[in-house]
């Protein structure tokens, strides 16, 4: 995400601090079209240049395992409900 500071007519990445000001050559890649609304969502891949590192992005704390056992308990279970039918 990039925040637009009218005055410096530039954009800085929210999470990276890159700024990009008017003039600089980049390349990027159109990701997302929606004619509908005429939304456009653009990936960016070159600043002057130069190949953007693109870095996993973070993963939210993982939620606990559930045990192989109940789940296969309660899908024999669903198996057999739907048998009676």
């Amino acid at each position: 995400f990039f925040f637009h500071d009218i005055r410096n007519q530039s954009l800085t990445g929210e999470m990276s601090g890159l700024k990009l000001s008017i003039g600089m050559p980049v390349t990027v890649r159109l990701s997302e079209a929606v004619p509908v609304t005429g939304g456009l969502t653009f990936e960016l891949l070159e600043v002057n240049g130069k190949a953007l590192s693109h870095r996993p992005k973070r993963r939210a704390a993982s939620a606990p395992k559930r045990k192989v056992a109940k789940v296969r308990r309660k899908t024999s279970r669903t198996g057999r409900k739907s048998e009676r039918r």
